[in-house]
């Protein structure tokens, strides 16, 4: 494709459909690994809210039929407010630098724009999990962090932590992903099972949870020690050695959730996350370009640009595991 539209007069509308098409392919030649964690939708609006609101009970016996209907009500949580960002850049060249553009560089360049698109946003999304424990940079419903010690559940005084102490791929952090996401409260504070839909960890861990979530060798099977308040625990003391499959698969936990994500910053984190997910990514604007002629006769400018949003409006199903 070299050089290919240059050749033709120098007005922008005789360019625009190659360089649209070349934009494109760099734009689809980049894995979309944000679809893996978030919700995406496209927006009409110039913000989305969300509100979460607290569930109903368990439906009340009642003694006969004449006796009334109980009431229920529910409590609704403050807005969740998803702004629209705005990302664009452009490339302007010459028609000397076209003529002369024997090996094919301004081609690449426009190819490049459409990669830098989906760079962005990969990179926004990450910061979801890169910025997870500041509060400042993106925060739930409850007004803390994604990643939390003291999440709060609507109409509730009950909370729940959704970041674990430092682990990595043994069985050990399986054991605690498997007990999360086995008993998750809902609004009601009831205890709900949800299916893990994806684990996310940085290139370098990813082959080692593979290997894990494969394995049909012995593993430690660790004893459990009775409690009270809290104080229930695995005695790692007490092993036995079993011949085994992947007990974890019932949740989904399987090798192929593995997602290597090279936009982590935190190389040894794991990020869990679970079905009926409440990460959001709203798309007011794809990525689109545009090329026009400058109001230099001999020059051109070729332009991409988005606008989307990205946020955590609940946090329940996801769980940070920082490296140990």
């Amino acid at each position: 494709m070299a050089g290919a539209p240059l050749a033709q007069n120098f007005d922008a509308k005789l360019h625009r459909a190659v360089w649209s098409k070349i934009s494109r392919e760099g734009l689809e030649s980049i894995p979309r690994v944000h679809q893996t964690f978030l919700n995406v939708a496209p927006s009409s609006n110039a913000m989305e809210m969300e509100v979460m609101y607290s569930g109903l009970p368990a439906v009340p016996r009642v003694a006969s039929d004449t006796v009334a209907t109980p009431q229920v009500s529910f409590e609704i949580s403050p807005k969740v407010i998803y702004r629209h960002l705005e990302y664009r850049y452009q490339y302007v060249y010459t028609k000397v630098a076209a003529d002369d553009d024997q090996y094919g560089v301004i081609t690449d360049v426009i190819g490049t724009m459409g990669e830098g698109a989906a760079y962005r946003m990969e990179t926004v999304a990450a910061e979801l999990f890169n910025n997870g424990t500041d509060a400042n940079a993106y925060s739930t419903w409850d007004g803390k962090a994604i990643f939390a010690a003291d999440h709060e559940l609507v109409g509730s005084t009950d909370t729940y932590s959704n970041i674990t102490a430092a682990g990595g791929p043994t069985y050990a952090t399986l054991q605690v992903i498997y007990s999360y996401f086995k008993r998750i409260l809902n609004d009601q504070g009831f205890w709900t099972p949800v299916e893990v839909e994806s684990i996310h960890v940085s290139p370098e861990l990813a082959p080692l949870w593979r290997q894990l979530l494969s394995s049909n060798t012995a593993y430690d099977r660790l004893s459990y020690v009775s409690g009270t308040g809290g104080g229930a625990s695995y005695n790692s003391a007490t092993n036995t050695t079993d011949g085994v499959t992947n007990i974890y698969s019932s949740l989904g936990m399987t090798p192929d959730k593995v997602i290597e994500n090279v936009y982590l910053t935190g190389t040894e984190d794991t990020y869990v996350v679970g079905r009926d997910k409440k990460l959001n990514m709203y798309v007011r604007e794809a990525p689109n370009t545009d090329t026009y002629n400058l109001d230099d006769p001999k020059a051109i400018a070729h332009r991409i640009q988005m606008r989307f949003s990205v946020g955590a409006t609940d946090a329940r199903r996801v769980l940070k595991i920082p490296g140990s």
